[in-house]
This record gives structure tokens, sequence and C-alpha cells, in this order.
């Protein structure tokens, strides 16, 4: 992806001018997933700061919606000798990587050692969930320990890192998880009038699931809170091994529930829904409840990982105990009480999440971690 003209930016504290870079992103697969999601909504704020930034995907997507990315080594897995061998490749004609998610971490180490350009990780998920078993941990430990700077989105995050992984301070850095409000508004009354037609709901309280139907999601939870949600239907946008389970589940309990399967744009659901509900066991911040926030949605979600971030308690939402479905429940009838209150509440929190502002932020820190490079 070309850069158009550079905006106007300071130096990084190191003298680098951030606008003559060539940043490589690179993200697991070209399915619309929330890592692979961010990382082009980045791209796309970092694109007028920097010289030149292009995104690479490690493998293809499984199916679903899918996003334009190039595959560095179509046919093969994402931690493939292929996928390594092609991300090397292109590294070489950059001056720094920036890898999204888990799952490029150890690819990107190995594919920037040596000879390779620096490369920035970002962190998406707990610290804590994320490496459970001893020799796991110790294998990321060493990855993390390559990179020349962790970003996560939140203090605790940060705090968590440090303790469990003994990485040089300096080199773990906060910024918050931008979000494109700027271009993107509250739904609208046509707007919402119109999702839900298309979709054949009546006008009874909407809750929506947007995620993966697979275990950390806990989804059953979701679906059975909604049952319990008088007169409530649920729209679930998302796919995974537990969806057949599931719409038994919601059978079975007498819920109106429509599983759309993964959908390649998530505001229609959203303009048609009253309140979003997250029922995950792990999040990072997850980009889920802020796209919510943006569209003036209320959350109910669980109270883990940087959650917090979005959701206000009695504000924005509501914040239950993982797995709690009664509690999940009680939260949805309180919110869907004024449900319209409290979406304007999370637009304006949404709002504190400019993805403009976070992306010069982001350029300031590329720019210093090539400066650093520069020095040795």
């Amino acid at each position: 992806m070309a850069a158009g003209p550079a905006v106007p930016s300071s130096p990084s504290p190191g003298g680098r001018d951030p606008s003559g870079l060539r940043v490589l992103q690179v993200v697991t697969s070209t399915q619309r997933r929330g890592a692979e999601t961010y990382a082009a909504d980045l791209g796309g704020a970092l694109a007028n700061r920097v010289r030149s930034l292009r995104t690479v995907a490690l493998a293809a997507g499984g199916g679903g919606a899918s996003l334009p990315f190039e595959v560095v080594a179509p046919g093969s897995s994402a931690r493939s000798p292929a996928a390594l061998r092609g991300l090397r490749r292109r590294a070489r004609s950059v001056d720094v990587v920036v890898a999204h998610g888990s799952a490029t971490l150890p690819v990107c180490a190995l594919g920037t050692a040596v000879t390779g350009p620096p490369f920035v990780y970002r962190l998406i998920g707990e610290p804590r969930y994320w490496t459970a078993g001893r020799a796991r941990r110790l294998r990321v430990r060493a990855f993390l320990r390559r990179a020349a700077a962790v970003v996560v989105y939140y203090p605790q995050a940060r705090a968590d890192l440090l303790a469990r992984y003994d990485l040089a301070p300096d080199r773990v850095v906060v910024l918050p998880k931008g979000a494109p409000v700027g271009v993107v508004g509250p739904v609208t009354e046509a707007e919402r009038a119109a999702a839900r037609r298309a979709l054949g709901l009546a006008d009874t309280p909407v809750v929506a699931y947007i995620g993966a139907l697979r275990d950390e999601k806990l989804p059953e939870v979701a679906v059975r809170a909604a049952a319990a949600v008088p007169e409530a239907t649920l729209v679930v946008a998302g796919d995974g091994p537990q969806r057949a389970l599931l719409a038994a589940t919601a059978s079975a309990s007498g819920l109106d529930a429509r599983f759309l399967g993964a959908v390649d744009d998530v505001r229609a659901v959203l303009a048609a829904c009253d309140v979003v509900v997250l029922t995950s066991r792990t999040e990072g911040v997850p980009g889920a409840l802020l796209e919510a926030a943006m569209a003036g949605r209320p959350a109910v979600a669980s109270d883990v990982g940087g959650v917090r971030e979005i959701v206000e308690p009695g504000r924005t939402g509501e914040l239950v105990p993982v797995g709690d479905v009664a509690a999940t429940a009680a939260a949805l009838v309180e919110v869907l009480v004024d449900a319209e209150g409290r979406g304007r509440a999370a637009r304006a929190r949404a709002e504190t999440f400019d993805l403009d502002a976070v992306a010069q932020r982001w350029a300031t820190l590329l720019a210093d971690v090539v400066a650093r490079a520069d020095r040795g």
C-alpha cells in the first residue's frame, strides 16, 4: 500500500522523521477478525505519515469474510517454513516490521533475526491467559525479547508482561486501541429501520453477539442469557465449531436466534440491535466493543482484560462475572431500560479512542525504534 502525501509530524526522540519510514505490517491471515481488521484500520491511518506501508498475511483465511491482504506464501500455513521465507524476503526492503497477534510473533522474531529490520509486536490479548504452560512461556519470552518494542493497550497488560516475562521496561509501551470515530458515525434511525427490515426483526429487544463461536468466547452464556430476556431476539455475527450446538440450545430454550455466520461488515448488525453482549473468558480491548460504541450501542460484557477501557458500568453498559448466565441476563434487562441513553454515552466514550491521534503516536514510536536500530 503506497502512502499518500505525508502529514506534518514531529521527529522521534531519536531524531528520525517518521515520514521517511518504510513499514511492513504482518497479520496471521486474510480472515476478517479483530487483529486483522485493526491492522487494516491502523494501516490506513498510518499510511500518510510514513513513506510507504503495506500489510501482508502469513496465510489465507479459513473461509467467510476476508480482507484484501497479500499472502506471503499461498497454500501454506501461517507458521510454515514457506511463510517464514516469504516474510523474510519482504522484510529486507523495509525499515521496520509490525507484528499483529500471537501467531505472527515467532515468524517475525525469526524472520527479522540477524540481518532483518527491527520489529514491533502488538499484543492483543491478556498476558496471564496467553501462555499457561512453562515451556510455552519460555518460548514466548525468547521471542518477545527479540522485539524492539511491545505495544499493549492498557496499563495492567504492561504490568503483567513485565512481571511474567522480565522484559526491559522501556521496551513495553502502552498505546490505546484507536478507532476510526472521525469517519464512522452513530447509527441513524433510518439505518436502524432498514437493518431490522433486512433481518425480518420485529419491534422487540434485539441482542447482538459478535465474535467467534468457540470455547474461549463462551457463546453459550450469551445464548442462555438472551433466552432469559423477555421477548428478546439474539443476532449472532460470527462462526465456529460451536454453531450447531448453540443453534440447538437456542431452539430448545425457545429463543429466536438468527445465526448469520461471518459477515463482511457488522455495521448492519449493530444498526439492528439494542445492546451487544460479550461473554469471553479472556480479552484484550475487544474491537467488537469499540465498533459497538462507535455505532452508539451499549454493551454487557465479561469483566476481563481491558474491557473496562470501553465499558463503564452504570454509564455505557454493564460488566458481569465470567460465565454467569443469570448476571448477564439481568444486566441485559437493566441496559435495555435505557439503551438509547447508554448508547449515547458509549459513543462519547469511543470518541476518546480517536485513531488519528493514536496513529501519530505509532508513527513516533516506529521512528524511535528505527533510530535506536540505526545507532546499534
